[in-house]
């Protein structure tokens, strides 16, 4: 890895002058905006935004251009390129301290935004005692039968 902190990224998620995944990029079609850019905060816990894609994954197959386009902070260039910046601060942070820096905790720093909306729908929804045991051991508890 180079010691670039250059923090200006490319629309297509890559960094600047790098010519990193201009050949992916170049493969995939552009689908239709997601919905999701304007989706407000209810709708995203409810993933209320996808019920398009649903309806119409119901009345015929979904096809690649029916996919929306993924979002650009979503993009593999952007994402590496904010985990590292975070990791070589942890590294920093902790030499500073003499301690050894932590690779979870970066990746919490890092995502926990991109995530929220999952954690408090799992939260809110449903039976969590259920949703656990079949999640983790594919059994429902005589209770929840």
């Amino acid at each position: 890895m180079s010691e670039k902190t250059d923090s200006s990224i490319r629309v297509d998620g890559s960094l600047p002058g790098s010519g990193e995944d201009d050949h992916i990029n170049a493969s995939f079609k552009k689908g239709p905006e997601s919905p999701e850019n304007h989706a407000w905060f209810l709708s995203r816990v409810a993933l209320w935004w996808l019920n398009d894609l649903f309806r119409n994954g119901y009345r015929r197959r979904i096809e690649e251009e029916n996919l929306y386009e993924m979002m650009d902070h979503d993009k593999s260039g952007v994402l590496t390129h904010a985990l590292m910046e975070n990791w070589e601060a942890a590294k920093k942070k902790a030499a500073l301290k003499g301690k050894t820096p932590s690779l979870l905790k970066t990746v919490i720093k890092t995502f926990w935004r991109r995530y929220y909306t999952a954690a408090v729908g799992l939260f809110c929804g449903g039976n969590k005692k259920e949703a656990f045991e079949r999640q983790w051991t594919g059994n429902l508890s005589p209770s929840a039968r």
